[in-house]
């Protein structure tokens, strides 16, 4: 963080903030200073142009005097312009990784066995065995159509879905009649629904942690966790904690122990201190800031 305003130089009057008025600690005469500031990252240096106090502008005013004067910063915001990227359409090969699309594919690809025995180099055989999967796979699992309107859920199965649907048309029968009937299968299908998306999280998150074999392995925990965050995922139903000898367990009973175990040790631990609360005290008005202070805070 850096202070914005203070890299400008400007007249003493335009680096007044605030006026504190007349009153018997200053014989008479109003004390000017400075209390506004702007904190902003090193990264966004480049998008401050000016800062500056307003005279005519006070945002207090006390007893006839402009007690709080207004700060004002310039902004330099640069806009990007996202490109639009061109749809290129492609083979759904995922879909192979199903029985029925791997059978049709099979057997469309066994009927064009005899063309590649026929070519004689390899380089021939291989254009050949290429377009006739090309062809293969066109004719059983397509191309795709357009962008996907939805990102893939890597909790979702066909329950979910199911779930979904009744709740999509109980909406539909309540909002085409608005009747009491249709109003409570809706609450009924939206909760429904909402109790299989809490199921699916669940059962996929322990699928994912009996993968990782993290006893063998601890290391791989960290590659999953960089691919879900690269997919985007969401991870918060993968539960797993490391205990105080080093281990890490997925079962909710040992993490359920060792939360126990980390704050009973954090709440009952003593911390050692002298217990010495006493202070002097001091009278009449506080010291003002001094030049040696701001500078050991600025760090100038």
């Amino acid at each position: 963080m850096t202070i914005y305003n203070t890299w400008f130089k400007k007249d003493k009057k335009k680096l007044i903030s605030y006026t504190t008025g007349y009153n018997d600690g200053t014989d008479g005469k109003a004390v000017n200073t400075t209390v506004d500031y702007i904190l902003i990252r090193q990264r966004d240096r480049h998008m401050l142009k000016d800062a500056k106090m307003i005279c005519g502008e006070e945002c207090v005013v006390a007893a006839n005097v402009e007690q709080h004067q207004l700060l004002v910063v310039d902004l330099m915001l640069k806009y990007k312009e996202r490109r639009k990227v061109k749809f290129v359409p492609k083979l759904k090969v995922w879909l192979l990784k199903e029985a029925k699309y791997r059978e049709r594919f099979a057997a469309e690809v066994k009927d064009d066995v005899g063309l590649v025995r026929e070519v004689a180099s390899v380089n021939d055989k291989w254009g050949v065995m290429r377009d006739r999967w090309k062809s293969a796979a066109e004719k059983v699992v397509g191309w795709t159509k357009g962008k996907p309107r939805h990102r893939e859920t890597w909790w979702w199965n066909a329950r979910v879905g199911e779930a979904v649907d009744r709740k999509k048309i109980a909406y539909k029968n309540w909002y085409e009649d608005k009747s009491a009937e249709n109003l409570e299968t809706h609450k009924s299908a939206k909760k429904e629904a909402r109790r299989e998306v809490a199921v699916a999280k669940a059962n996929k998150g322990k699928e994912i942690i009996d993968n990782w074999k993290l006893d063998e392995n601890p290391v791989h925990v960290f590659k999953v966790a960089k691919k879900l965050m690269r997919e985007r995922q969401d991870i918060e139903g993968v539960k797993c904690l490391r205990n105080g000898s080093g281990r890490i367990v997925t079962s909710e009973e040992d993490i359920k122990e060792t939360w126990k175990e980390y704050m009973e040790k954090v709440m009952n631990e003593e911390f050692v201190w002298e217990k010495n609360l006493q202070s002097s005290k001091k009278k009449g008005p506080a010291s003002r800031i001094t030049e040696a202070e701001v500078c050991i805070a600025l760090k100038v």
